[in-house]
């Protein structure tokens, strides 16, 4: 999309708070006048979803400065959205990251366990250990897995950030950061 901010009338320094009540204000106006008949009606429909996706871009605009600024680390927005059983935002913010390194590999085979996809998450986290043996928290997060995977009991679906299947808060440990 060329000019998201433009779609929802605010200048390309507003905050993320000022976004949000501009894009809420546009919904509200363009959801109601989407049910009218005619012209005017496919014409609402159309800007909704033009809204819509202006919205999601300019959110996760907001999502990858926080990433760059926030806690020096690049992978914190992408740990706080998984935290938050965001793993879609998050898989999202680890495609724009060119550079794989261990702990992308590690955040990779979060996404995957959350959408119980195990085998995908046990050999992110042998590419996380590969590339940086020494991680005691690759190590850990993989150890907990292969116990997991080795029960021959059905896994239940992991549909919460609670979800005690790897031990704890799921593949999360006491020090904060998941899997």
């Amino acid at each position: 999309m060329d000019k998201p901010y433009q779609i929802l009338g605010i200048n390309e320094n507003a905050s993320e708070q000022e976004a949000a009540v501009a894009y809420q204000t546009l919904k509200e106006k363009y959801s109601e006048e989407r049910f009218l008949s005619g012209e005017k009606g496919n014409f609402a429909a159309a800007k909704l979803a033009e809204i819509e996706e202006a919205y999601s871009e300019v959110k996760t605009a907001f999502a990858k400065d926080k990433a760059a600024g926030e806690d020096g680390s690049k992978y914190f927005v992408i740990d706080s959205l998984l935290k938050a059983g965001d793993a879609h935002e998050a898989q999202y913010l680890l495609d724009g990251i060119s550079e794989r390194d261990g702990e992308w590999h590690y955040f990779q085979s979060i996404v995957f366990f959350k959408k119980n996809h195990y085998g995908e998450s046990k050999t992110q986290l042998e590419y996380a250990i590969a590339k940086e043996p020494a991680s005691q928290k690759y190590q850990t997060a993989y150890d907990k897995l292969t116990k997991l995977m080795a029960n021959p009991e059905p896994k239940p679906p992991y549909n919460s950030v609670n979800n005690p299947q790897m031990g704890g808060e799921g593949l999360c440990g006491n020090d904060g950061f998941c899997c």
